[in-house]
């Protein structure tokens, strides 16, 4: 197998939601996230999605995701100053490393509350672009930029020009493609609606919830023919009967609505399904499908919570055949939470992340491919099986 670079090879998530501290967290080209209800695997892909919001849209626009920053900073750890400190303690920290297409990168945000002001600021932050800079900011100082990290002489800093208050550093010129990441929690319901059809079409790609599904795969449809039949084919494998598959526009006195038909043959008879009679289980896979195997919008990173959700196990089959050829061709990483054993089965132990509160609550994120004990299980017991059986678990106590 062929060794692609990853767009995202480590995070480190620090006092956000019940997460005190990760720890580094080694990703690959698929990262599966397993854990009860509440263990803190979701938080990962949230931590992500507010470092992506923050980059691209401001602090202001990601925290007011959350009705403010307060319900997301960790309520475990404290807060008040210590005696000659200006900021609050414990402030939220998210760290991540990756590739960028060009150049490896590093970038840190730390986000907390100075005293004097009783609001939420950037109380610092820094990226590196290996061998072509590093930025580093401080409180309401404006940022600089040097060669590398460890160039520290005076005449080898340049400021540049002052950050808004609300702008990160991160976001800066461009250079980390969080706009490549796409975050997926779909809602068939949203998906099968018929949406208003926007006058430039689709390009950012598929929305969280997969509402602009139709309009994606219009744009799959004209950015590839070929390509798009082959992605019916590749349904017909769980949906033999299905035969066309059309985004269509209709136009009423107001405005033009784009929505998805699909033909089926049973028997003698052929007939048309609109989206909004289409089962939840057809819209994901469909939706997963088209967004793994788009030829101009698919995403560098693709998070997607409970990818298991509506899909029966012999979807699930094909959906991991689907992203295990997209992750060896380099084209996507998938970052996924799942609590399905069968899903699992087809793992190796090398694509989990276990997490578990340990005894102060905390969440706690292992590896079960670093436990050798574990490994051999591994070659009697298929992954889904052995967390099933609570093996995984609590391999320290």
């Amino acid at each position: 197998m062929k060794k692609h670079t990853l767009p995202l090879q480590t995070v480190r998530i620090r006092n956000f939601k019940a997460i005190q501290d990760s720890g580094p967290i080694k990703l690959t080209p698929l990262t599966v996230f397993i854990g009860n209800n509440g263990s803190g695997k979701s938080s990962v892909l949230e931590a992500m999605e507010f470092l992506q919001a923050v980059a691209l849209r401001g602090l202001e626009d990601a925290t007011g995701t959350w009705r403010g920053f307060e319900h997301i900073w960790n309520k475990a750890a404290t807060h008040t100053p210590r005696k000659g400190d200006a900021w609050a303690q414990n402030p939220m920290r998210l760290h991540v490393k990756g590739h960028s297409g060009k150049r490896t990168f590093t970038a840190h945000t730390e986000i907390s509350e100075p005293l004097t002001e009783g609001a939420t600021y950037f109380k610092s932050e820094h990226v590196e672009l290996l061998r072509l800079f590093y930025r580093e900011r401080l409180g309401d100082e404006a940022a600089t930029e040097r060669p590398d990290k460890r160039t520290e002489q005076k005449e080898a800093k340049r400021v540049l020009a002052k950050l808004d208050p609300d702008q990160s550093l991160l976001g800066r010129d461009g250079h980390i493609p969080f706009e490549s990441w796409a975050f997926l929690a779909l809602d068939p319901a949203a998906m099968a609606q018929p949406m208003r059809r926007t006058r430039y079409g689709t390009r950012r790609g598929l929305s969280k919830t997969g509402q602009n599904l139709a309009e994606y795969l219009l744009s799959f449809y004209e950015a590839d023919p070929d390509g798009f039949v082959a992605l019916l084919e590749t349904l017909r494998l769980v949906l033999p009967y299905a035969r066309e598959l059309q985004p269509r526009v209709v136009t009423d006195v107001i405005e033009k609505r784009i929505f998805l038909q699909l033909r089926e043959q049973a028997q003698k008879a052929v007939f048309d399904l609109v989206s909004w009679v289409l089962s939840s289980g057809t819209l994901r896979i469909l939706a997963l499908l088209a967004c793994l195997r788009h030829p101009t919008l698919a995403p560098a990173v693709l998070f997607v919570d409970e990818i298991e959700n509506g899909l029966d196990p012999r979807t699930i089959g094909l959906l991991v055949s689907e992203i295990r050829e997209a992750v060896e061709a380099g084209l996507t990483q998938v970052i996924a939470t799942t609590h399905s054993p069968y899903l699992l089965d087809q793992l190796s132990l090398s694509q989990l992340v276990l997490v578990e509160r340990d005894k102060t609550g905390a969440p706690r994120f292992t590896r079960p491919g670093e436990d050798a004990a574990l490994r051999k299980w591994a070659k009697d017991f298929a992954p889904g099986s052995l967390y099933a059986m609570g093996t995984l678990s609590n391999r320290e106590e």
